[in-house]
């Protein structure tokens, strides 16, 4: 579950930054959110969790996760959630920050504009479409990232998930446990990279063409060579 939330507050949050960078391109806005999300990505998530945990008492939030009080217990997963986000967040406003630049310089764009789009239609049609197809083989690299991330923060700020269950397996030698986890995250991993090859396929109308020219021409050849 809160795989989930860092993951969307990270897409969410760092697109929207990244393309607000690349609208306004080595501009000030564009070079203190580059330099600051940069930093903040930059700093380990251990030494961040161990500030949180240290200046709790000062800023008045829990450092602990609670679960018997909703209020408190959805604010002692927000600084948690916002620690873990800092490195996910950075990896999608440099994509999208680069992506969008290209966008906006590209043949394309300008085809479109001159068109008749309105910036709106542009943003929708444009933009986000080529820039989600960019960040599909993303999702791979975040998964594996946040995977790591929850298990530090689950166990430092002692949110019930993943981190207990496999200390408990580990705890107690239960092999079958231990194998059944990680056998299913290898699954998982492989679905997530099927279902990015298969969206990429079928929102690039390009490269699905050329995937079925090359598979045409292998035909072709193998053919060719039965005959011969």
């Amino acid at each position: 579950m809160i795989s989930i939330l860092i993951f969307l507050i990270s897409f969410i949050l760092g697109n929207f930054l990244g393309i607000i960078s690349a609208y306004k391109l080595n501009k000030s806005y564009d070079i203190i959110f580059s330099i600051l999300i940069s930093f903040l990505g930059a700093i380990p998530i251990l030494i961040l969790a161990i500030l949180a945990l240290t200046n709790a008492e000062i800023f008045g939030y829990p450092s602990q996760f609670i679960e018997t009080n909703r209020s408190l217990g959805f604010i002692s997963l927000l600084v948690p959630i916002l620690i873990s986000s800092f490195p996910t967040i950075a990896i999608f406003f440099s994509k999208a920050r680069k992506k969008t630049s290209e966008i906006l310089q590209s043949n394309y764009y300008l085809f479109a504009k001159t068109y008749g789009l309105n910036k709106k239609q542009l943003l929708n049609k444009i933009i986000l479409k080529n820039l989600f197809i960019s960040e599909l083989n993303l999702f791979f690299l975040v998964y594996i990232l946040l995977f790591t991330i929850t298990i530090l923060i689950e166990t430092i700020f002692s949110i019930p998930g993943q981190s207990l269950f496999i200390s408990f397996a580990f705890k107690k030698g239960e092999i079958d446990i231990i194998m059944f986890y990680f056998s299913f995250n290898f699954v998982l991993l492989t679905l997530i990279l099927f279902f990015n090859n298969f969206l990429i396929k079928k929102l690039n109308p390009e490269l699905q063409k050329n995937s079925y020219l090359i598979l045409k021409n292998k035909k072709f050849k193998f053919k060719e060579v039965q005959h011969g």
